[in-house]
């Protein structure tokens, strides 16, 4: 059991801690710290939903404390939520918020230890810390659960497109006047063997593109670039105003609307749909979608979510997203193509071969 600070000590520790700025951190953001004995380090976390978060202090080597308040900086004396689990125990608050609402979180050393501190809505939990991507899962009853990749484009995490073979490559004959060619379907287990083996830092794939099911090999529906190789797609006139745009660059990626022919695309980009397309909306059924966001409000959206879920609906898969703080949401491929592998490991199965894919890897 820990021993009840003096009144003077506690006078002295919190005039000192009310100096100490406050490190703004993102929904799903890991930061990795050391505190001294005796000393605070804050953060401070906003919601970007109406929903309920959880903040987890954990892999702890010594005593340390997590005070949390809604509002304003939180102190021995002055917090919402402290748990005071004493030890190397971890220490969680979940507490309902509303948009806009500023998480303050106070992490104090009753002695000197290293830690992990990371916001998420409720339910989830991490399960994959790598540099720049950090993996959440959230398990349902008698349902099936969602997976949230946050991917740090900043901090060196990147995203690959992936192609199966080309049998025909049909160059100028696309719909934009770029290439339609058909290309071979395979299972996910045979991409990621090929992904890993050819990027060290490969950490997970998924599927992306819409395409043809019943053909093999196959065509994409809607445009891709991948370096300097672009593909039209057939869909040009399948979802005509629901065309997204999402591009990535060094560091950071793009989002906009996709207005069809000759419009830029850079050498890596995807096209998918709207979270508004219909796409049977009210079905529970595989789901894959991808957010952008600007983690430090710098004007670049430095952060890509990818969602995954074999049983949902395309509201829930978009609030997901949004709970995770996206400010702009796409539709990729669903149903038996929603699949996703993680470091060897398949977390969303499915028998459905597919012509492209999305890899993920870590920075160095």
């Amino acid at each position: 059991m820990k021993k009840v600070r003096l009144g003077l000590l506690i006078t002295s520790i919190l005039s000192s801690a009310s100096a100490i700025a406050a490190t703004e951190i993102g929904i799903g953001d890991v930061q990795k710290e050391y505190v001294n004995q005796g000393n605070w380090d804050f953060y401070t976390l906003e919601a970007k939903t109406t929903t309920s978060m959880t903040v987890k202090l954990e892999g702890l080597s010594d005593d340390l404390d997590m005070y949390v308040k809604i509002g304003s900086s939180p102190g021995f004396s002055s917090w919402d939520c402290r748990p005071y689990k004493g030890g190397t125990s971890s220490e969680t608050c979940t507490m309902s918020v509303s948009a806009g609402d500023n998480i303050q979180i106070g992490v104090y050393g009753y002695r000197s230890s290293g830690y992990e501190l990371a916001g998420m809505p409720q339910g989830f939990y991490r399960t994959l810390t790598e540099n720049g991507v950090y993996g959440y899962r959230k398990n349902y009853s008698g349902g099936q659960p969602d997976f949230v990749n946050v991917v740090q484009l900043d901090k060196g995490a990147k995203l690959h497109f992936n192609l199966g073979d080309i049998v025909d490559p049909n160059d100028g004959l696309g719909v934009y006047g770029y290439g339609n060619p058909t290309i071979t379907k395979e299972p996910l287990s045979s991409s990621w063997a090929a992904y890993s083996a050819n990027e060290s830092n490969a950490t997970c794939i998924t599927n992306g593109q819409f395409f043809n099911t019943d053909i093999q090999p196959t065509e994409l529906a809607f445009p891709i670039r991948l370096d300097s190789y672009r593909i039209d797609g057939y869909g040009i006139n399948e979802f005509y105003d629901d065309k997204k745009l999402l591009q990535l660059y060094s560091g950071y990626a793009k989002f906009s609307d996709f207005d069809g022919s000759g419009q830029y695309m850079y050498k890596n980009a995807i096209v998918g749909l709207s979270e508004f397309a219909n796409k049977n909306p009210n079905d529970y059924t595989g789901r894959t979608f991808v957010g952008v966001l600007d983690r430090d409000g710098n004007g670049n959206l430095e952060t890509v979510l990818l969602f995954n879920s074999a049983l949902t609906r395309q509201s829930d898969a978009a609030q997901v997203l949004r709970d995770f703080g996206a400010e702009h949401v796409m539709m990729l491929d669903g149903g038996g193509s929603t699949q996703l592998i993680c470091n060897g490991t398949t977390l969303i199965n499915s028998s459905r071969p597919l012509p492209q894919t999305i890899g993920i890897s870590h920075g160095n």
